[in-house]
C-alpha cells in the first residue's frame, strides 16, 4: 500500500485522550448522582408527590446508566486505539 502511513504514537496519544475522558466522566458520576438525588426543597413548599418523586428518581437512575455507558464506550475506544497502535508498531517491526 504505497502512500499510506500511520503514526502509532499519535494513535496511542489519541487513545490516551479517550482514556482521560472516560476517567473524567466515570469520576463525576457519583457526585452527579448524589447531588441529583438530594432533592431537599427542590419541589417547593408542599414537597413532591410520591409519583413525581419516584419518576424523578427513576430519571436520575437512567441518567446515571447513560453516563456509565458513555464512560464505558470511551474506555472501549481507548482500548481499540491502543490495540491499533500496537498492531501498527508490530507490523512495522515484522520482517
Amino acid at each position: 500500500m504505497s502512500g499510506f502511513t500511520a503514526d502509532p504514537a499519535a494513535i496511542a496519544a489519541l487513545g490516551g485522550v479517550f482514556g482521560d475522558a472516560a476517567a473524567e466522566v466515570a469520576g463525576g458520576i457519583a457526585g452527579f448522582e448524589s447531588r441529583a438525588r438530594d432533592v431537599a426543597d427542590a419541589f417547593g413548599w408542599l414537597g413532591p408527590s410520591e409519583e413525581m418523586y419516584r419518576d424523578y428518581q427513576c430519571s436520575v437512575g437512567e441518567a446515571v446508566e447513560g453516563l456509565e455507558g458513555v464512560a464505558a464506550l470511551l474506555a472501549q475506544a481507548q482500548g481499540i486505539l491502543d490495540a491499533t497502535a500496537a498492531n501498527y508498531t508490530g507490523s512495522d517491526q515484522a520482517p
